[in-house]
């Protein structure tokens, strides 16, 4: 069943995942663009004034309940492209964001693949190295070209599991 999209009644509506064009006395069906993100994206017309919109947006509104007023929407399968209505939920931030990471959409990054880590894996397990054979902690961290405390929080593992 084809539905007006809200604030474009009588010039486009969706059906499913579909967008229509009633311009020029005909129904035109719509071809979305997809993103380099892998969204689909769609140009609405109205007083000349052109604005894109997302794909999933527009089913969602006119398709996917939202009793709890949530502000995004999620893709249950994962597939940016995917923007049937029974694929689509409505979610929190939050909620997007653990189900991304929950599906293996977005991946933790641990170790030396941390956006943070000053020390590659490798020099973590020479400072170990280092505290086996002796070596203090003030001299380590000379060598490590890094602070005392930081040398300690490694040495007393408070930050930094290496990956093996």
């Amino acid at each position: 069943m084809r539905k007006d999209i809200k604030g474009y009644e009588g010039i486009y509506e969706i059906e499913g995942n579909r967008v229509f064009s009633l311009k020029c006395g005909k129904v035109m069906e719509m071809t979305p663009q997809t993103l380099v993100s892998g969204y689909q994206q769609i140009g609405l017309t109205k007083n000349g004034v052109r604005t894109f919109y997302y794909l999933h947006r527009l089913v969602a509104e006119a398709f996917v309940p939202n009793p709890d007023n949530k502000p995004e929407i999620n893709h249950i399968n994962g597939d940016k492209g995917d923007n049937r209505p029974e694929n689509l939920q409505w979610a929190t931030k939050s909620e997007n964001i653990k189900h991304s990471y929950d599906r293996g959409l977005r991946k933790v990054l641990k170790g030396e693949n941390h956006g943070r880590a000053v020390l590659k894996d490798s020099q973590i397990l020479e400072m170990f190295r280092l505290e086996e054979e002796g070596m203090s902690k003030k001299d380590i961290a000379k060598y490590m070209g890094c602070s005392l405390p930081y040398t300690y929080r490694i040495l007393n593992r408070k930050v930094r599991k290496v990956l093996n």
